[in-house]
């Protein structure tokens, strides 16, 4: 057996030499495979050991600095960040900020990253500051009053009905809440509550810097919701558009957004604006087209994806004669037997558009 092969069977439990800071390991048994994969890279116990300390790290007060190549061998040693949501939309401890302007879904689309995160084995903690138990209910019921089924690693925190308090302390709440509860993934609907005053510079530094010492302190996936500027709607959205100083922007490690469709009120698009890790997958010439909806058992609002397309498509506002054309053509795919989903996929409009335009052709014609 290699001396490498030792350490990896017996020597994991070995105590590293003291360190000022008492920084933890930088290897764990999650990352063991890593280490097998990287024997080439590391020949001897000591090297190994020294990367496993951290004594590679040169200390200064609150800084921490080493060569680059020591860098990369022991980041090249921890676990790869993972998708956690939508191929690339929210990745593995980064802060990824996801705005929208009122009435778009964010809320929504919120619940849902985290329900689906949660399936997959990570405990979310989605911390609600909009809406009453009554409200959030109400999305998630029918109207024969079946519940939806959420994974049972999903977390909905709110405010204590008799509970006051600061920025700063209820970020602490936060931070203890994660503790207690094992969250991996923070959902914070929405950013204002955390600082009032978001549009001064000092102030938004102030929180992100909390933000970023709750991601690295704890480990944890950080997904803040906002609200944009006041904007025209039929513009392109960009970064510029996230409410509040644009260091907020600056500082994040990600940044989704969510707009309404001019031609079809009932789509929405979801755009990637910013990327640190991976690459753009929904760009403006990629945005994602959804359609709000609550599902077979009507019990669980949501985003139904359905296709791609050019953001500018989706901004057009659509004519009287584009609209009559529609029409008619959902008129005669009826009458050949499709069905609402797959006539809204052949029109790029959304199932509810279908449905308006059906009832519109019973009432002007007789149609059925």
């Amino acid at each position: 057996m290699t001396i490498l092969e030792n350490f990896i069977e017996g020597g994991w439990q070995k105590k590293a030499p003291a360190i000022e800071d008492e920084r933890p390991y930088i290897f764990d048994d999650k990352v063991k495979n890593n280490i097998v994969n990287n024997q080439e890279s590391i020949n001897n116990f000591d090297v190994l050991q020294k990367y496993k300390s951290g004594e590679y790290l040169h200390r200064v007060g609150a800084l921490e600095f080493a060569p680059a190549n020591d860098v990369l061998m022991a980041t090249s040693l921890e676990p790869v960040p993972q998708s956690l949501w939508g191929d690339g939309l929210i990745i593995e401890n980064e802060i990824t900020i996801l705005f929208s302007d009122t009435n778009t879904g964010k809320s929504v689309l919120a619940v849902q990253i985290g329900n689906d995160i949660a399936k997959t084995g990570k405990v979310v903690l989605y911390i609600d500051f909009e809406l009453s138990r009554p409200q959030f209910r109400g999305r998630y019921t029918n109207e024969n009053g079946e519940d939806f089924e959420f994974s049972p690693n999903f977390m909905r925190c709110n405010v204590g009905q008799y509970s006051s308090y600061d920025e700063d302390t209820i970020i602490n709440d936060i931070m203890m809440a994660c503790a207690d509860s094992g969250a991996e993934v923070i959902i914070i609907d929405n950013l204002t509550w955390l600082e009032s005053h978001v549009e001064k510079g000092e102030a938004a530094i102030h929180l992100m810097r909390k933000l970023i010492e709750m991601k690295n302190s704890h480990g944890l996936t950080v997904i803040p919701i906002s609200h944009t500027t006041k904007r025209l709607l039929n513009q392109s959205l960009t970064i510029n558009d996230l409410s509040g100083s644009s260091k907020i922007g600056q500082l994040i490690d990600a940044a989704i957004t969510i707009a309404k469709s001019t031609k079809d009120p009932n789509l929405r698009f979801i755009k990637q604006l910013k990327v640190r890790t991976g690459s753009f997958e929904y760009d403006s010439n990629n945005v994602l087209v959804c359609e709000l909806n609550k599902g077979d058992d009507n019990n669980f609002l949501h985003f139904e994806p359905i296709r791609t397309a050019n953001e500018s498509e989706l901004l057009q506002p659509i004519d009287d004669e584009t609209r009559d054309a529609l029409i008619e053509r959902v008129r005669e795919l009826t009458a050949k037997g499709w069905g609402k989903r797959a006539i809204a996929k052949e029109l790029g409009i959304s199932e509810t558009t279908v449905l308006n335009y059906r009832k519109r052709l019973t009432n002007e014609n007789g149609y059925k």
